[in-house]
């Protein structure tokens, strides 16, 4: 700069560089500032339409995106994209990679169906110019295996995953941050299918990585660590799910700000391992924080802000406030619908979460049918072993017995329990949940001796699980109290 001038294409090359290394590092208010005044000074250069502009275009766009601004950032993909395309042609790399830009700030922004035409375009592209073995190929594999997962097509995305991950660490080796990204991304659908236990490690060995490669305020790190939250919380270690989450938040807000979208997700993230664990005024004022960012971020039909909505209905309802939590599950259930389809996996959660809180106030006609309905739509999509289709067996067994169908109620509990022993342990709050259940309908049956047994077992799983002065400890201490009552064996304490 000093040689050369401020604005010497030199001088703006180097601005450029460090913009880019910066956004790399997660510093992106600062890559930003750098991006812009790069983009300034090439226009007034070199004009607003030569590919080093372009690039700067490029740049500015990919750092908003990263600091949560998808609007803005959109707009300049689609102007680099514009320029691109006339400036190189269609299938120059540059112009193939803002194709694939555009793609993923569309996904962002809830865009499925046009993202993924969007990441066909690109990776089709990519494969013809650079190989099928290229990085840029491999991330556009990576970019389709997200947005099919998004969209609740777990199978094909998991597909893509691991084609990409195979290649990724053939070409770049197991520690490249792609690589972590691509290992990340197989965990989370790995996770949505119901593989703990397999994702847990693999978000263990990318979390493990970023710290070594990136740090440990890097976003990426950060991001590993929300993942890792995610998938203890689905197998009910709540208490080191919280302090997950809490880290990630703490960093989160540190590094990109409190009204970021991945900021919220954090947000959202904590008020739903805070629900599980009984604590529920703090889960509804997480779950309205994370709802008000979102629409304000997002707008209030992007499918996360609708994730918002049905996690504080289900919050509200833990807490007895039942009529605004329908009123919730209703909205999440339409903006689903709409947003996603009728058979999403995200929107079968919304039909079975209406059918809790209809069942919770005594409209058990309704409640059976969105049971029914979620059940069939879940054993489809999810296959009949899901965690979230065996919490439809259960959630519809308890529907079942409060209309008095003992025995359909009861041939449910032991489905749900037997499923849910296997698929998450005997210990899980979830299948401990079906525990106590089985012994609520043997009670309604006069099968006093089991129904005690039962409940004793849940009692006793959940002290441990969720200690002693958890909602559900309190229920089953409660439902054990009165199966001894039944029986005249009234104990002193």
């Amino acid at each position: 700069e000093r040689a050369l001038g401020p604005e010497h294409p030199y001088t703006l090359s180097g601005i450029n560089h460090l913009g880019v290394v910066l956004e790399r590092q997660g510093k992106y208010k600062e890559a930003e500032a750098m991006h812009h005044r790069a983009l300034e000074g090439r226009k007034k250069a070199l004009g607003s339409d030569h590919p080093n502009t372009l690039t700067s275009v490029s740049n500015l766009a990919t750092v908003l995106d990263r600091e949560g601004k998808y609007k803005e950032a959109e707009a300049m993909h689609r102007r680099a994209l514009e320029g691109f395309e006339r400036a190189l042609g269609s299938d120059h790399p540059d112009t193939l990679t803002s194709v694939s830009n555009l793609g993923s700030v569309l996904e962002r922004q809830g865009e499925y169906k046009e993202a993924e035409a969007v990441h066909w375009r690109a990776l089709k592209g990519y494969e013809k110019v650079l190989g099928p073995e290229h990085p840029y190929t491999l991330s556009g594999l990576s970019h389709i295996g997200f947005v099919l997962e998004r969209q609740g097509k777990y199978g094909v995305a998991e597909s893509m995953h691991r084609r990409a991950l195979e290649v990724y660490e053939k070409a770049l080796g197991k520690e490249h941050p792609y690589t972590l990204t691509s290992l990340n991304n197989l965990s989370s659908v790995l996770e949505r299918q119901g593989n703990y236990g397999e994702a847990e490690a693999m978000h263990r060995r990318a979390l493990e990585g970023y710290e070594k490669a990136l740090g440990p305020e890097h976003p990426y790190t950060l991001s590993g660590l929300s993942h890792i939250g995610l998938v203890l919380e689905r197998q009910g270690k709540y208490r080191v799910a919280e302090s997950m989450h809490r880290r990630a938040l703490e960093g989160r807000t540190k590094a990109l700000g409190p009204e970021h979208p991945y900021t919220l997700t954090s947000v959202n993230n904590l008020g739903l391992v805070l629900e599980r664990q009984g604590k529920y005024e703090e889960a509804e004022s997480m779950h309205r924080r994370a709802l008000e960012g979102r629409t304000k971020a997002l707008g209030p039909e992007h499918p996360d802000t609708l994730t918002s909505v049905n996690n504080l209905g289900s919050v509200l309802g833990r807490q007895g406030k039942y009529g605004e939590a329908e009123s919730m599950h209703r909205r999440a259930l339409e903006g689903r619908t709409k947003a996603l389809g009728p058979e999403h996996p995200d929107t079968l959660t919304s039909v079975n979460d209406l059918g809790s809180v209809l069942g919770r106030q005594g409209k058990y006609g309704e409640a059976e049918s969105m049971h029914q309905r979620a059940l069939e739509g879940r054993a489809k999509a999810l296959g009949p072993e899901h965690p979230d289709t065996l919490s439809s067996v259960n959630d519809l067994g308890s529907v079942l017995e409060r209309q008095g169908k003992y025995r359909v109620a009861e041939s449910m509990h032991r489905r749900a329990l037997e499923g849910r022993t296997k698929a998450l342990g005997p210990e899980h709050p979830y299948t401990l949940t079906s525990v106590n259940n089985l012994g609520l309908v043997l009670e309604r049956q006069g099968k006093y001796e089991e129904a005690e047994s039962m409940h004793r077992r849940a009692l006793e799983g959940r002290t441990k699980a969720l200690g002693p002065e958890h909602p559900d400890t309190l229920s089953s201490v409660n439902d054990l109290g009165s199966v001894l009552g039944r029986q005249g064996k009234y104990e002193r304490g």
